[in-house]
């Protein structure tokens, strides 16, 4: 049983929830665990530029529907590993901050053994721009616009699931204006 409670740090398509990652690991969340190996594919390059672990991303890849769809369906099997299971490889006195993209629709993934959600929110414009990057150009504007609503719809669907939240706007993410989030983390530890 964990000792230390965990964060995870989810968000809207657009928002910087790798500088959150970067800003709670500074504080002493842990993103990897003791002597994970990192020489993997995309292992280090996860852990550097966004500040998430690669098998968060992959137990999500996992998942027997693409996230970047707007068919996600609401029920499905848990991954492989479970979030418990996941947990479960990190040292019990060291609190886990949890990260993936496009976590959002399926955050439920999560509920019942994450203890807070980091609540990252971007402007329809920022989530549009990050859509279009991630599908390579590739899709029209209003497809983009309907991924987005899913996203955001099940995104605050599965926020629910969750007693303790804290919203933050991806504005003062991006000019890393932390001072509430760390009041907010103090007054629950």
């Amino acid at each position: 049983m964990r000792k230390q409670p965990d964060i995870v740090v989810c968000g809207t398509p657009g928002a910087w929830i790798n500088a959150v990652c970067g800003h709670l690991h500074t504080l002493g969340w842990a993103i990897t665990w003791k002597d994970q190996d990192l020489n993997i594919e995309d292992g280090e390059l996860f852990l550097e530029a966004n500040k998430q672990n690669i098998e968060t991303q992959r137990m999500l890849e996992s998942l027997p529907f693409r996230l970047l769809s707007t068919e996600i369906p609401k029920y499905f099997e848990p991954t492989i590993p479970t979030a418990r299971e996941y947990l479960a490889k990190f040292d019990k006195d060291v609190p886990v901050v949890v990260s993936a993209l496009h976590l959002g629709p399926v955050l439920n993934l999560w509920a019942g053994d994450v203890d807070i959600v980091i609540d990252v929110r971007a402007t329809e414009q920022e989530d549009l721009q990050a859509l279009d990057k991630y599908t390579h150009g590739q899709l029209a504007k209003n497809r983009l616009e309907r991924i987005r609503d899913l996203h955001i719809s099940r995104y605050n669907e599965n926020l629910n699931l969750f007693s303790r939240k804290f919203k933050i706007a991806n504005s003062l993410v991006k000019d890393k204006q932390f001072f509430k989030l760390d009041q907010f983390l103090k007054s629950v530890f």
